[in-house]
């Protein structure tokens, strides 16, 4: 058996040339990292923060943004745009300084008024005074004001001030008002009228006035009037005019009751009644200030069992008698020679601790 062909060998093909690895070059040791100098940050006043520091130089802001430690503090350590450290907190703007501003209203002695409207004026803020003379207008822009205050009959109307109040200051404004006053009382008695023909009138009594203010009897001398007689019409004199007063009556020196008083015109006038007996004191208070009026009311009393009657036909004369006629009169009235006389006790009861006060300014009339 025939020894098998010897093979063939392929034909030798190249293959690629490999590509040389490279060499590396050593890495080189960096140099040592060196940092730049941390800026000393500038002191915070309390309250008000300063502003921000000026960014350090380049250097620090480099090496700021390769240190992880100063990104995280920061935030972003390498955009120069951002500011390093805190925001500071906005400086509060302060609340504008106030005036206080408060009014006293007083009299003349120093007494306080209450009740007086106080204003200022152009502002519209008003008020009414307490039983201290005192308003509290509270705070306001400081400014210049003027403060006013009015009551009725009380004069100046209006008293005023004009101050300027500075801020964080209480201004006090003061104003003084004069009280109204009573300085008179006048007194009539209205005129009698005839029986038979009422057109027949008597002129009405003016009586005494009084501008004084004391009560005593012998100090402040009354008017005598007879018991019974029309009412007294009082009318009191004020500062300023037609301020209405108070009325009052009471019994002075006598233990009778006291006459009822009615005021009428608002209170200007009176109607007095003169159905008691004695002395008495009619009072017109205004404010601190009153005028006493005293009066006595006299009685006429008749004791009618004493009367005697005693007539004399002698003492008849004749009084032009003729033909158709007989005329006569009942004498002619010489003393004691009287056609017809009555004879009668009577007592006149007048005012005072004795009841003769006034008595003798009666006179009796038959």
């Amino acid at each position: 058996m025939p020894p098998d062909p010897t093979p063939t060998p392929p034909p030798f093909s190249p293959g690629p040339t490999p590509t040389p690895a490279p060499v590396c070059a050593p890495t080189p040791t960096p140099a040592p990292f060196t940092p730049g100098p941390t800026p000393t940050p500038a002191p915070v006043c309390a309250p008000t923060p300063n502003p921000t520091p000026t960014q350090p130089p380049d250097q620090a802001l480099s090496s700021a943004a390769s240190d992880p430690a100063t990104q995280v503090a920061s935030g972003d350590a390498g955009n120069p745009s951002n500011t390093c450290g805190p925001t500071p907190t906005p400086t509060p703007t302060p609340a504008p300084q106030m005036a206080h501003i408060a009014v006293t209203v007083l009299d003349p002695s120093g007494n306080p008024i209450p009740n007086v409207t106080v204003s200022v004026a152009g502002k519209g803020w008003d008020g009414t005074t307490d039983n201290n003379g005192n308003f509290d207008f509270g705070d306001h822009p400081p400014d210049t004001y003027t403060v006013n205050g009015e009551k009725d009959f009380y004069t100046p109307s209006p008293a005023s001030q004009e101050k300027f109040a500075p801020a964080e200051t209480c201004t006090q404004f003061n104003l003084q008002l004069q009280p109204p006053v009573v300085t008179q009382i006048s007194a009539t008695v209205a005129g009698t009228k005839g029986k038979r023909l009422a057109t027949n009138t008597r002129p009405d009594n003016v009586l005494t006035p009084s501008t004084s203010s004391d009560e005593s009897l012998s100090g402040n001398a009354p008017v005598t009037l007879i018991r019974g007689c029309p009412q007294v019409t009082l009318a009191a004199t004020t500062n300023p005019p037609n301020a209405p007063v108070t009325w009052a009556v009471k019994a002075n020196q006598n233990s009778s009751s006291a006459p009822a008083i009615t005021p009428t015109d608002g209170g200007t006038k009176a109607k007095l009644q003169t159905n008691q007996t004695g002395s008495f004191s009619v009072i017109a208070t205004l404010g601190s200030s009153k005028v006493v009026w005293n009066v006595v009311f006299a009685w006429v009393n008749v004791d009618p069992s004493s009367s005697v009657i005693t007539s004399n036909d002698t003492y008849f004369a004749d009084a032009g008698s003729g033909g158709g006629s007989t005329v006569f009169q009942s004498g002619d009235f010489p003393t004691a020679k009287y056609a017809w006389e009555a004879k009668v006790k009577l007592q006149v009861i007048g005012g005072g601790s004795d009841g003769k006060l006034g008595g003798g300014k009666v006179k009796i009339h038959v």
